[in-house]
């Protein structure tokens, strides 16, 4: 059994509510306003816990490599957010009620989440080699979920290990895509059972598709955690846009997915207190097949089963075979066990 992981009262793992995040990193735009509408429609969504991207960008990217309008460089300063945003927007989830988490991309931004007080740390599936951040982010002794895109099991496995030797063993592994819109064809949600299985780690899966039933079926397989973008407004600029859910769409993701947590219950197979007045009007008893003297040896051709089951089960009609009636008995009259000898 994998042991859940706890962050406040909220516990997450198998048989505990998904943790739906929505991911907002890229979707504001780098515009504080926008970010905290996103923040206003995670909640009033549903979902447990927005995320957004610290990072600063001399520890990222090469400026030497990346330049030019429209590059790489140019387009994570558009969208990045200073240390004071990420902070009012840390305040803003606080008052909505939201659990507030950012993903760093750089040791000097797992410093500034942990000052923060951030609970649990997501790291990003490009940092799956970086075993050095991911060293630096086990240090801090909080649950990680860890993101597996790109990434063959080896990868894992040793991104895996070299959190656990620097003591964290509160994993939880995200299945996914790094490709933004994801094709359905692409996404394998097989390979969640098999990494879970491996690595004897809780899984969960980031869905960059812009639909909502691969999650939702994900959920079925047994992810514990379900990550997927949110945009106010997908008709935007950039794929990120493209392959985001817009607000009334995520909101009813997340109410399919708390039906589905409903529906799959226990596990433990037995009638439900709803179904107990059907056993008995729809299931049938033992009565006689044809007008039957006292003395007569019953057998098949004496039998038939009909509705209710208010008398002898049908299943037990071979322990009936033999034995001599008691009584005369009329065709449809219910048969007990005290008309036998």
């Amino acid at each position: 059994m994998i042991p859940n992981i706890e962050i406040g009262s909220r516990k997450i793992g198998s048989g505990q509510p998904t943790f739906i995040i929505a991911d907002i990193g890229s979707t504001h735009n780098g515009d504080l306003e926008t970010a905290k509408k996103l923040i206003d429609a995670a909640t009033e969504a549903g979902a447990d816990a927005v995320k957004l991207k610290s990072y600063y960008t001399e520890y990222v990217l090469d400026k030497n490599t990346y330049t030019g309008e429209g590059d790489a460089l140019e387009k994570i300063r558009n969208v990045q957010l200073s240390l004071d945003h990420i902070c009012t927007l840390k305040s803003h989830c606080i008052e909505r009620g939201i659990l507030f988490l950012s993903t760093p991309y750089d040791k000097r931004s797992v410093d500034d989440l942990d000052g923060m007080g951030q609970p649990l740390f997501l790291v990003d599936s490009g940092e799956v080699t970086n075993h050095s951040l991911l060293r630096h982010i086990a240090k801090k002794g909080k649950p990680v979920i860890l993101s597996t895109g790109m990434t063959y099991l080896g990868e894992v496995d040793q991104a895996v290990g070299a959190m656990r030797r620097e003591g964290c063993h509160r994993l939880i592994l995200l299945h996914g895509v790094c490709a933004c819109p994801a094709e359905s064809g692409d996404l394998n949600l097989r390979a969640m059972a098999v990494m879970s299985t491996s690595l004897r780690l809780a899984i969960g899966l980031f869905d960059p598709s812009p639909r909502i039933e691969i999650a939702i079926g994900a959920v079925a397989l047994g992810a514990c955690v379900i990550e997927k973008m949110l945009t106010l407004d997908k008709n935007q600029e950039g794929h990120e846009h493209k392959a985001s859910l817009e607000p009334d769409l995520f909101k009813d993701m997340v109410e399919k997915i708390r039906s589905l947590e409903n529906a799959m219950g226990d596990g433990i197979k037995k009638p439900t207190f709803s179904e107990m007045d059907n056993r008995d009007n729809l299931r049938r008893s033992l009565a006689m097949a044809k007008d039957t003297s006292k003395g007569e040896i019953i057998g098949d051709k004496h039998l038939i089963a009909l509705r209710p089951a208010s008398g002898i089960s049908p299943s037990f009609e071979k322990q009936i075979w033999g034995k001599a009636l008691r009584r005369d008995l009329k065709a449809g009259a219910f048969i007990g066990w005290g008309d036998l000898d």
